[in-house]
């Protein structure tokens, strides 16, 4: 009996080591999955973001773009406060200062499908004439063409009366298409021209 026992023991012995042996097997088997699982998740993740370049490429873009677009506007309210400091220093008389009506500022600006202007007309009375009254005319010259008055001829004869300064904005599109090169700003007074000033594109 104790002879039959001694020669089970090794055949028991041998069964739990393959019954280990194959536990660890299986371990090392889940292991290696979620290994494998975890590299096609990297693997993924990089395909996501080699296709997203183009994408990125339009974000860069368009950042640039609103950065633009946001140093543009600041330039132009630097300049309108510039205006506005010129307005009230306008305001203060200056001996020895030529009298009569003035062009004190005129800018043509550039935006998405059309031009902005803005002008200061001012004026510093002469004797008994306190006030200006006149019209104002802004034309356009383009590449090849002959000056169009805005909007029309009839319509572009703006009338303005004057004590101190007056500022005002407007806007228009290229006539008949073309590229504008010439932009001129005409104070009149019974149809004489007193001032003028011109803008180069």
């Amino acid at each position: 009996m104790l002879g039959f026992a001694v020669c089970l023991s090794p055949l028991l012995l041998g069964g739990y080591l393959i019954s280990e042996g194959e536990g660890r097997g299986g371990e090392g088997g889940e292991s290696l999955s979620q290994e494998v699982l975890r590299q096609r998740e990297e693997l993924a993740i990089l395909r996501a973001r080699v296709g997203g370049g183009h994408s990125l490429d339009e974000m860069e873009r368009s950042a640039k773009s609103e950065l633009l677009i946001k140093v543009r506007n600041l330039e132009r309210e630097n300049a309108a406060l510039k205006e506005d400091l010129l307005l009230f220093e306008r305001l203060a008389p200056l001996s020895g200062e030529e009298t009569g009506v003035r062009i004190d500022s005129f800018r043509v600006w550039r935006e998405a499908g059309s031009y902005r202007y803005r002008w200061v007309v001012g004026y510093r009375p002469s004797g008994a004439v306190l006030e200006f009254h006149g019209r104002v005319q802004v034309v356009v010259f383009v590449e090849g063409g002959e000056g169009v008055l805005l909007p029309e001829k009839k319509a572009g004869e703006h009338r303005i009366d004057v004590r101190g300064v007056v500022r005002r904005e407007g806007e228009f599109v290229a006539p008949h298409g073309g590229e504008v090169k010439l932009v001129e700003l005409r104070v009149l007074q019974n149809d004489e021209v007193k001032v003028a000033r011109t803008v180069r594109l």
